[in-house]
């Protein structure tokens, strides 16, 4: 399989979080991870990615500021509960730089159902993925991040759930290290599939 061919799945089309928000707000305890998943596509009779890869999210206690609501920050941790070492590509991931202006976390109207929607931005990744955008992940350890979410358009007085949600583009056995070039090249990681975080409740006063 070429480059071009293997990676034609991993063509992302992006979203970012660029509406403003200016309102104080409180929050609420997060519930109980499910990790639930969908579309789950597992290769080498690996499990699916909920089984191995838990991604749990919480407000920053020192980054984020309940009574101003355009600095929310969110703290991710994804726990590798797999009997060996994984590397993961972090692309649309919660474990992405770029997650913040991605979609990947999910802003919600807790009364109403309706999805607060980013404005959608279109950009290209460089095939195969370079090694920098690979995370290894430790047996039995975790990798955590910040993400810093842009501004949203909320009201005063609802109150809204806050969840990671996505799928991982490859996953693969081993550390960084291990992942050959041909593995790159070939897009396909040991298993692929989606994931969803715990949720965090932001009361809006």
């Amino acid at each position: 399989m070429s480059a071009n061919m293997g990676w034609n799945r991993l063509l992302l089309t992006s979203s970012a979080l660029l509406l403003s928000l200016s309102i104080s707000l409180g929050l609420s305890s997060s519930a109980p991870s499910t990790n639930d998943v969908s579309g789950v596509s597992p290769r080498g009779g690996m499990a699916d990615p909920s089984a191995v890869l838990h991604v749990t999210i919480a407000l920053s206690p020192t980054e984020s500021s309940t009574d101003d609501a355009s600095h929310i920050v969110i703290d991710v941790s994804v726990n590798n509960k797999h009997d060996c070492d994984l590397t993961a590509l972090n692309w649309n991931s919660p474990l992405d730089p770029k997650a913040n202006i991605l979609g990947v976390i999910e802003v919600q109207d807790a009364k109403s159902g309706e999805r607060i929607e980013p404005v959608i931005v279109k950009f290209s990744r460089k095939l195969p993925p370079p090694r920098e955008d690979l995370v290894g992940i430790p047996q039995g350890g975790k990798v955590n991040a910040k993400v810093k979410l842009q501004p949203l358009k909320l009201s005063a007085g609802h109150e809204y759930v806050i969840r990671a949600k996505g799928s991982w583009q490859a996953i693969w056995k081993g550390g960084v290290d291990a992942i050959s070039g041909e593995q790159l090249e070939s897009g396909a990681g040991d298993f692929s599939g989606g994931f969803q975080s715990n949720e965090i409740r932001l009361k809006l006063d």
